[in-house]
């Protein structure tokens, strides 16, 4: 059948798609039951720290419907209800410098370029904590009275003041790609209560655990080098610490002690942590080696002042599921002992995942263009990066057996498609060879469905598109 250029473009197009629809379900299937049996791949682990400094790794087996723990000698240890009330669960995250060096990226959402806080006045005045968009990697306070719905006034750096502060004014900050005050502001109150939204004072209040070393109405903000101090009941200002450049991040952790609940404010210096009262404003230094490339580190402080952290590598290709090192550091940061241990959980998964997404799309339509939307999509998947083009380059890194996979197929059916059209149909056309080569095995199924092999001459060879007219056999005399 004769079919115009535009029909068979389009019949192709239909064919690969509703193909590359029926492969990636299959294939999609398949990965699925292999991620069912696959042993690795159904048993979930991750490292837990008990408040007598011992780590344990914590497996969930049955569809986490069972949990079992064990030493890092592999001794087991009985699942007992009381065990994991003895879990530390508050860390300090810290990351490599090559990772703080991404860093620079200023939140779109509004969501996150907002903080709300309670004065714990009567009446209450409602303060947020904005950085607006005009205003580069700088925030203020802004107060509405709860009842009035009124404008009371703004906090800056040199205190309340009726006027929006201006740009050297504000508080400069760290912002990072999800929350503009992540690793810059603390606060006594429990900002999970009401973040990003409208302070309630009743529910507030109602839940608010008293900090023995703190007014509920403290926050802290480390600004280029300087940790003030705002009382937003007062609306005062006060800078605790003066010219510091080495100070880098602010973290804030509730510790029980004697039956009260005393907040310790943490600031990453270039060196290690300083630790300090917000009371008294006593500090003490904890020197802590450079974290490597790539790396992410917690820091946990027990209640006895012991001091435990641990590396966790990013996963790669060459290693997806990379060993953890614990260490164990007396009250100076020193090391005294460390362990290291693989947590083989995640390792099985990735693989089959990865595994799978090489044989549901073995074109290299994908690795090139379909990356890109996950580039975009999650950017700081493989940590963040200051530019999306750094962010899909890695990504294609770290997928570089999925790309040479896929460009393999795309050369191979390109070959093939070319010497089809060569010695089949007798075109030179590159246009079909391009075209199944860039959309491989896909367009390669496409393509033999839209130009199907013709019927051969006697002679083995094809029959042409346009046969030539059978040549007389002799002379025809019409009486």
């Amino acid at each position: 059948m004769n079919r115009t250029g535009l029909f068979s473009w389009l019949m192709f197009a239909l064919l690969t798609i509703g193909y590359a629809v029926v492969h990636v379900v299959i294939a999609g299937w398949g990965t699925s039951v292999l991620q069912a049996i696959w042993p690795a791949g159904a048993t979930p682990e991750n490292l837990v720290i008990t408040k007598t400094g011992e780590a344990l790794i914590q497996s969930y087996t049955n569809n986490y419907s069972r949990v079992s723990y064990r030493r890092f000698d592999g001794t087991l240890i009985p699942d007992t209800l009381g065990l994991q009330k003895t879990f530390v669960t508050e860390s300090i995250s810290l990351s490599s410098k090559d990772l703080d060096e991404h860093k620079s990226f200023e939140p779109e959402s509004w969501a996150h370029r907002l903080n709300s806080f309670h004065d714990f006045q009567k009446p209450a005045t409602a303060w947020y904590l904005i950085a607006p968009p005009d205003h580069a990697s700088t925030a203020y306070f802004v107060g509405y009275d709860q009842l009035s719905r009124q404008l009371v006034g703004y906090i800056g750096i040199d205190g309340f003041s009726s006027q929006q502060p201006a740009v050297n004014q504000s508080f400069p900050i760290l912002m990072s790609q999800y929350s503009a005050f992540a690793s810059s502001v603390a606060a006594a109150q429990n900002q999970d209560y009401f973040q990003s939204s409208e302070p309630s004072g009743d529910f507030l209040e109602a839940n608010y655990v008293p900090i023995a070393n703190a007014a509920p109405d403290n926050v802290w903000i480390l600004s280029a080098g300087t940790l003030y101090e705002i009382r937003l009941g007062s609306r005062t200002v006060r800078p605790v610490l003066k010219n510091r450049p080495e100070l880098r991040q602010l973290y804030s952790r509730n510790e029980e002690r004697d039956g009260k609940t005393y907040l310790q404010l943490f600031i990453r210096t270039d060196t290690g942590l300083l630790i300090m009262d917000p009371e008294t404003a006593n500090s003490k230094s904890i020197s802590l080696a450079p974290i490597p490339r790539r790396v992410f580190a917690s820091f946990y402080r027990l209640p006895d002042s012991q001091q435990i952290l641990i590396y966790k590598p990013m996963p790669s290709l060459k290693e997806l599921s990379p060993a953890q090192t614990v260490f164990w550091l007396d009250a100076n940061g020193k090391i005294e002992r460390h362990a290291e241990t693989t947590l083989s959980g995640d390792s099985g998964q990735s693989f089959v995942q990865y595994l799978g997404t090489v044989l549901c799309l073995p074109s290299p339509l994908f690795p090139f263009c379909g990356l890109i939307l996950g580039a975009y999509l999650d950017p700081d998947q493989f940590g963040e990066s200051p530019s999306f083009w750094d962010r899909y380059r890695r990504l294609l890194w770290e997928f570089k057996i999925w790309l040479i996979v896929s460009v393999v197929v795309g050369l191979g059916t390109g070959v093939a498609c070319w010497r089809r059209e060569r010695e089949v149909f007798g075109t030179k056309s590159w246009a079909w060879p391009i075209v199944v080569g860039i959309c491989g095995w896909f367009g390669w199924m496409g393509y033999i469905c839209t130009r199907p092999l013709p019927a051969r001459l006697p002679n083995r060879q094809w029959l042409p598109d346009q046969p030539e007219s059978a040549r007389p056999l002799g002379t025809e005399i019409f009486a």
